[in-house]
């Protein structure tokens, strides 16, 4: 009985540590001085991707908050970014990068960029926001999102190093997408990518990413969003924008809506940067659109010729010439980028939710994620141009801090025959009642639907063979559209 009654207190004695342990969260160091087995290359196998996404978003998350005023006069602050990098003996610095901003087509232009590199045999990295389904989607290598073991690995190592600064320097935390921007150039670092595309998170000149020194700056199309914080006018949004403009380096942009490039020349002038002006030196033209692929007839100072592409429209073209504009002053600094590369790396970028096309039963369903005013009337544009219908469907979800009548107003003017309002898991999205309230002369059938996935359903059998459903407004309305047809687990933004 003595022997038993031993047994017992020694079990619950363990079993009363062991939950110590979890409930304090021991970190990777501490769980391997313990003894906890690592992976064979000085890892901690217990830190899961699950666990890294709960520590995560224990961080401000600023991309998932209603600010009332200018977040750069409460906030952004480059400062905390530096001061921890400059803590891991600056892991930015050790891989050569292109840096994009803009208000439309960046990400399109950083994916392009990417694969052009990628096509050329160098190991790539790209870091983008915000992620659709998964957050590995934001830290990619070789074009695929890091694996989540992998990322787990990582993130539980920066933890540490995050902790220690914290406790003894800062003290205070960096921000959700200031942490996921370190980690990104950390991974880079470790993997020894031999090159990276930063996207810009918000903005330019605050914006974390605004670290590095780039090989290429990149200006993508400018436009009216996140007025609160980047400015009414768009002369301060392009002042923003260009601050990622760095002295002596070439900046590349895009043909503009706005008269802005007055403004970025002034800025490059300060700087001594050489501005690259895509509409000042190359053009295309369409020759035909061939089921999901644009062909378009390019004529760039790098490449002359045909270039097919799975990226839709006519701002799409626009954006393969401004990667063709970093390409060529890649090349002019001696990156050996041939015309082959370029045409494989066109050829073979993805970049779903951006005019993305996915066929069911004859029907033509087109993701994409454009969001402002502006960007919403290109795609529709490019939709009633480019593709073939007897009806078409709108499903749109807006998030609370865009031109909700603006926008409204927009869709009108196209006359689609049916309007589904939906609304994504997104903290930011806007109840799909306050939307309709602004629909006041529409001539479409409107209804508010009661979820993403009755929505689809809905409008689907409202309309028939032939006919093309356009899910906009929100990127993130659309991953959930893009989950629920494609059967795609979803995980928080």
């Amino acid at each position: 009985m003595l022997w038993r009654n031993y047994l017992v207190l020694n079990l619950v004695f363990f079993l009363t540590i062991f939950n110590m342990f979890r409930a304090l969260n021991i970190h990777w160091h501490s769980r391997c001085c313990l003894g906890i087995k690592t992976n064979g290359k000085g890892f901690c196998q217990s830190m899961s991707y699950d666990d890294s996404l709960v520590k995560l978003m224990s961080l401000i998350d600023l991309e998932r908050t209603d600010l009332s005023g200018p977040r750069q006069k409460t906030i952004y602050d480059l400062s905390r970014v530096e001061t921890f990098l400059s803590y891991l003996d600056n892991p930015e610095l050790d891989v050569s990068c292109i840096h994009v901003a803009g208000t439309k087509g960046k990400g399109s232009v950083s994916a392009i960029c990417e694969s052009v590199l990628r096509a050329t045999g160098l190991k790539t990295g790209f870091f983008s926001s915000p992620h659709l389904h998964s957050f590995t989607e934001r830290i990619r290598i070789n074009g695929q999102p890091i694996d989540k073991s992998k990322f787990g690995e990582y993130f539980e190592l920066l933890w540490v190093h995050h902790e220690k600064w914290c406790e003894n320097i800062s003290k205070t935390r960096l921000t959700l997408f200031e942490y996921i921007t370190v980690l990104a150039f950390y991974i880079f670092s470790k993997e020894s990518v031999d090159v990276s595309v930063i996207e810009v998170g918000l903005g330019g000149r605050l914006d974390a990413t605004n670290v590095v020194q780039p090989e290429v700056c990149v200006i993508t199309a400018l436009g009216y969003d996140h007025m609160n914080i980047l400015g009414s006018d768009i002369e301060s949004i392009t002042r923003e924008k260009a601050g990622i403009i760095k002295p002596n380096t070439p900046v590349v942009v895009s043909p503009q809506t706005y008269d802005v490039i007055n403004v970025i020349k002034g800025v490059c002038d300060e700087t001594d940067s050489c501005l690259i002006n895509i509409s000042d030196t190359s053009s295309s033209s369409l020759i035909e659109i061939d089921n999901t692929w644009q062909h378009i007839l390019v004529d760039s100072p790098v490449y002359v010729g045909e270039l097919r592409t799975s990226l839709i429209g006519d701002h799409q073209a626009e954006n393969v010439l401004t990667s063709l504009g970093v390409v060529n002053e890649l090349k002019r600094k001696g990156w050996p980028i041939e015309s082959e590369h370029i045409e494989k790396g066109v050829s073979s970028v993805s970049w779903p939710c951006r005019m993305e096309v996915i066929e069911i039963e004859s029907q033509q369903i087109i993701l994409d994620g454009a969001h402002t005013y502006e960007s919403i009337k290109l795609v529709m544009d490019s939709v009633t141009k480019l593709f073939k219908y007897n009806k078409f469907g709108v499903l749109l979800g807006l998030s609370k801090d865009k031109d909700i009548d603006g926008i409204c107003n927009l869709i009108s003017g196209y006359d689609p025959d049916s309007i589904k309002l939906i609304k994504s898991r997104h903290p930011k999205a806007l109840d799909p009642e306050c939307i309709r309230k602004n629909f006041t002369e529409c001539r479409s059938s409107i209804t508010v639907a009661d979820s993403i996935q009755d929505a689809i359903e809905t409008i689907r059998n409202d309309l028939g063979s032939g006919d093309l459903i356009l899910s906009i407004g929100s990127l993130f309305s659309c991953a959930e559209v893009r989950e629920y047809l494609l059967c795609i687990e979803s995980e928080v933004y």
